[in-house]
């Protein structure tokens, strides 16, 4: 009897060795946690009647100019999120750039896509007073909450 005993601890013993690192809850996500499997790509197409400026890198400080009916790769994303960028302009003569608007958006979603990344593309077009409207072309995607001109 005690080695039936024994060997049942140890046979307990292999297998929930065997069984934790199948349940291990670290390595997932939980059930309520929204996963994207793709990569959302966010453009930023300018249809204004003048170039502005965006920086096209979280992590750097410059600005790249966008042309009038040019599009420019802005960021990607991989997790539902709230954001920003600014759009910018040049202040002569020096190497400054001022903040004429902040774009607020939220990635809601990615739709089922056959091909990795989805790409959302976001126009801007300039109004009075040096006012910007910025459409997304797939607000179930990432919608904009706001766009606050900022006065200097």
């Amino acid at each position: 009897m005690l080695f039936f005993l024994r060997s049942l601890l140890v046979s307990s013993l292999a297998l929930t060795a065997l069984l934790i690192p199948a349940c291990d809850s670290h390595t997932h996500r939980s059930p309520t946690e929204p996963t994207f499997l793709s990569t959302v790509d966010v453009f930023v197409r300018n249809d204004s009647v003048s170039s502005f400026w965006v920086s096209t890198a979280q992590t750097r400080i410059e600005a790249e100019e966008i042309p009038t009916g040019h599009i420019a790769k802005l960021l990607s994303l991989h997790t539902p999120s709230r954001g920003s960028f600014p759009i910018l302009q040049p202040e002569p003569p020096s190497k400054w750039y001022l903040v004429r608007a902040m774009v607020q958006f939220e990635l809601l979603s990615v739709p089922a896509a056959h091909s990795n990344p989805v790409t959302v593309t976001l126009t801007v077009t300039s109004g009075p007073s040096s006012t910007y409207l910025v459409q997304s072309d797939h607000p179930e995607v990432l919608k904009i909450t706001s766009v606050d001109p900022i006065r200097s």
